[in-house]
C-alpha cells in the first residue's frame, strides 16, 4: 500500500516537472546562431529543417576559420616548446639552458643501496620473528630461579662498586 503511495506520488512529481520544463524551455529565435543552423541543415530528419541562409553559412565558415587559426597558433606554439627541449636535453648549441647530463651511476648506486637495505631489513626481521617465538616458547615454561652463594654476592658486589665508583680505571 505505502509502496503505491510513493509511486503515484513519484509519477505525479515527475509529470509536474516535465510540464515546468516544457513551459520554461527556449525556443529558437529569428535570430539563432550560425552554429545552430548549419546543425539543423545537417541533420535531414529534423522536421522544420529550414535552409541556411548565405550570411549564416559566411558566418559559420568565419567561425571555423578562427578556430582553426587557434588551433595553429596552439600547435605552433608546442612544436617550439618541444624543440626547445630536444635543444635542452640533446645540448644544442643554440641552448640557452645547459644540457642535463642524466648521471646513471649515482641512480643505480642508489637502487643498489635501497635493494642492499631491504634485503638486510627482511634478515632482520626473520630473526627478530625467530627471537619472538623463542620467548614465546620459553614464557610458557616458568624458568626455576638462580640461587646466589655468598662468592657470587660478594664478586657481585665488587663488580658493582668498581662500575659505580670507576676504581676499576688505572
Amino acid at each position: 500500500m505505502i509502496v503505491t503511495v510513493f509511486l503515484a506520488v513519484l509519477i505525479v512529481a515527475l509529470l509536474l516537472g516535465n510540464g515546468f520544463l516544457e513551459l520554461t524551455k527556449r525556443r529558437p529565435s529569428a535570430g539563432a546562431s550560425a552554429e545552430d543552423s548549419m546543425s539543423r541543415a545537417g541533420n535531414p530528419g529534423h522536421k522544420n529543417t529550414p535552409q541556411p541562409k548565405a550570411s549564416d553559412v559566411s558566418r559559420y565558415m568565419a567561425l571555423v576559420h578562427a578556430n582553426l587559426k587557434s588551433n595553429n597558433k596552439r600547435m605552433d606554439t608546442l612544436n617550439k616548446r618541444m624543440e626547445g627541449m630536444e635543444t635542452i636535453l640533446l645540448g644544442g648549441r643554440n641552448a640557452k639552458i645547459k644540457p642535463v647530463k642524466l648521471d646513471n651511476l649515482k641512480t643505480a648506486k642508489k637502487f643498489n643501496d635501497l635493494l642492499e637495505f631491504k634485503h638486510i631489513a627482511e634478515i632482520e626481521i626473520t630473526a627478530l620473528r625467530q627471537r619472538l617465538d623463542k620467548m614465546q616458547n620459553n614464557s610458557n615454561s616458568i624458568p626455576e630461579k638462580q640461587i646466589l652463594t655468598e662468592e657470587d654476592e660478594v664478586d657481585f658486589e665488587k663488580k658493582m662498586h668498581s662500575i659505580i665508583y670507576h676504581s676499576g680505571r688505572n
